[in-house]
């Protein structure tokens, strides 16, 4: 069973109550979910300055820019094990996490590595976009 849920969405109503007979049951207000599941969050920051993108692929480990492919740095960390996607114009999507505060912390480590590399980088407008889980 796949679920999606968007930050408009009741969860309850998307994910289901534990006596579900599709095996699928929800999460309680802690977030804590039961079962065999696997989440993905994707999350999106505005580090509020614009970005060389190739100096970034350059300088950054585990960073790749192709522009001809895609108009943005892919960036990844392993902990939390997530990847980034990077843009010239300071917008940032963090995908991967398997819980929103792993998707903060990982969006802070990749405005911290962009400051370290010397752009005057903020954490702006942090927002979970979407919520994607699924069980046995």
């Amino acid at each position: 069973v796949r679920k999606s849920l968007t930050p408009d969405r009741d969860p309850a109503a998307v994910l289901g109550s534990p006596d579900r007979s599709d095996g699928c049951r929800g999460g309680g207000p802690d977030g804590a979910w039961a079962g065999n599941e696997r989440r993905n969050i994707v999350s999106t920051v505005n580090l509020d300055c614009r970005l060389d993108l190739k100096q970034i692929a350059l300088q950054a480990r585990n960073a790749e820019y192709n522009p001809k492919r895609f108009a943005a740095v892919i960036m990844r960390i392993r902990d939390p094990k997530t990847t980034a996607l990077i843009f010239a114009s300071g917008k940032m999507v963090c995908t991967g996490a398997k819980s929103e505060e792993h998707s903060k912390l990982a969006a802070r480590k990749y405005a911290r590595i962009v400051q370290k590399l010397g752009f005057p980088a903020t954490f702006k407008d942090f927002k979970i976009q979407n919520i994607v889980a699924s069980c046995d």
